[in-house]
Parts: C-alpha cells; structure tokens; sequence
C-alpha cells in the first residue's frame, strides 16, 4: 500500500510539472472580473446537460469529463472550470488545446469558447486573493479575452468516400 501511494505521489508531482496550461492568480482573477451573471445560469444549464453526449463515441470522452466540471466563471469569449476530481482536471487541460474538443463545446454552449480548467486548490487561492483586491477596491481593469481559433475539420476519408458514392445522402 506505501508503494501504491508513493506512485500515486511521484504522478501527481510529474503531472504537475508537465501540465498544459498552468495560469497565473492575475490570469484567472482577469477571468474573475469579466463574469457574465446573465450568461452563468444559461451555461449551467448547458453543462448540465452535456450526458446527453454520452452515448456518442466520438466525444463520449469530452463529455465525461465535462460532467464532472462545475463552471467558476462565464465570460463573452469564455469558460473557466473547476473540479475537486484532480485526474478530471489534469485530463481536461490536455483536452482543451484540441480542435475537436473546441467543436464540442461550440455544440454544447452553441458558442466559441476558450476553455480554462484549474483545481479546485487553485480556484480557493485565487479566490481568497480576488477577495481582497475586491474589498480594497484594487481590481485590475480586464483585459480582453479573444475567441479561440477553431479550424474547420477535414472529412477523413471514409467521409469522402461515402459522399462519392451516396452524395447528399451521406452528408450531415
């Protein structure tokens, strides 16, 4: 069992080191201060229901993972997510620089949205420290989020296969 936790341990410390997309306290307190309240329940409400992807191999995956996020913040141009399951947020900030996954969440908020995930650790210290710079009034002015870049996806072959020899019947 000790060597168990120690590996568990040596892991955690790896993924750590090695994660994709590690932000600043300013970075996120930025996200902090452009939180749309008017967006927040329709995009609740959109997470909610991302098991309904579920049953598709295709962003199963995605979905999965998203279930287990709850939304920090909802910007115009994006999302900020948290967890307390640390392997769902480690897994998730490999998803997000992913073309495909941006198309999922452009499915699932019907909106391009960059996509910040952080741990639940990070969000109570960003948080305690968005508190005091709000209560002395020391917040800084925003500064612009932009949409995420998402290229169109090229059909794999067997798209194009089948829309040669069924045409519109095969297209989506």
């Amino acid at each position: 069992k000790q060597w168990y936790q120690r590996r568990v341990r040596a892991q955690k410390e790896k993924n750590s080191e090695t994660s994709t997309n590690d932000f600043s306290k300013e970075f996120i307190i930025n996200l902090l201060i452009q939180t749309n309240k008017e967006e927040m329940p329709k995009a609740k409400s959109a997470l909610d229901e991302v098991g309904l992807y579920d049953k598709d191999t295709m962003t199963s995956t995605y979905s999965s993972l998203l279930s287990k996020m709850s939304i920090i913040s909802k910007g115009h141009n994006f999302i900020l997510l948290t967890s307390r399951d640390n392997f769902a947020v480690e897994n998730l900030k490999k998803e997000v620089i992913k073309n495909s996954f941006l198309l999922f969440i452009n499915k699932v908020f019907n909106q391009e949205l960059n996509v910040f995930v952080i741990s639940y650790e990070e969000f109570n210290e960003v948080k305690n420290a968005y508190s005091k710079l709000a209560s002395s009034k020391k917040l800084p002015k925003p500064k612009k989020i932009n949409k995420p870049k998402i290229k169109e996806e090229e059909p794999t072959d067997a798209e194009l296969i089948g829309a040669n020899l069924f045409g519109e019947l095969f297209s989506k």
